[in-house]
């Protein structure tokens, strides 16, 4: 609810705590996503460039399976909140809606590859002998699958934002129908 002209100052409440509960929530959803996205990114790309030795290094380190779990499960539990609060509610009717639904779907399953189920995912392609690919693949497979997320994530959030509108009702839409 807006404060009207005249309304007064402020109350010490709304300074002290502008946004509620639901609000703080999705803001803290946000920055776990961000930051584990981050995390993770980073640690693929300074794999790529040192040629692995930086993943040799800190994969000895007692805690570093534990935080590529967290920070992993944190991506697409934050990523799930972050969908449902995006949608508000709002039922997906419109057909573009579905086309942005199938976009996320695709986002999905291409990050299943930054998880340690590449390995199963891939072991199709595996040299002949070998159960898995190789370090040096999967390095170069999770670096350019990054590069591409770079791309592919601001064009779904344009493509939510521009193409279907946050999913708001299409006047338009509904008088032609």
């Amino acid at each position: 609810m807006g404060r009207g002209m005249g309304a007064g100052p402020p109350s010490r409440e709304e300074v002290a705590n502008p946004l509620g509960f639901t609000e703080r929530v999705q803001l803290t959803s946000r920055a776990l996503h961000l930051v584990s996205g981050m995390a993770l990114s980073g640690s693929v790309i300074f794999d790529y460039y040192t040629d692995n030795a930086l993943y040799n290094k800190i994969s000895k380190h007692p805690h570093f399976k534990k935080y590529h779990a967290v920070f992993g499960i944190l991506l697409f539990v934050t990523g799930v909140m972050n969908l449902f609060f995006m949608k508000k509610g709002k039922k997906l009717v419109d057909p573009v809606h579905k086309v942005w639904r199938h976009l996320l779907e695709f986002k999905f399953v291409a990050a299943l590859f930054l998880t340690p189920l590449i390995y199963p995912l891939t072991s199709m392609f595996a040299e002949e002998g070998q159960e898995r690919i190789s370090e040096k693949t999967r390095t170069h497979i999770q670096f350019y699958l990054v590069c591409a997320m770079f791309v592919y994530s601001p064009f779904l959030k344009y493509f939510r934002e521009e193409v279907c509108h946050n999913f708001e009702k299409d006047a338009i839409l509904e008088k032609v129908q």
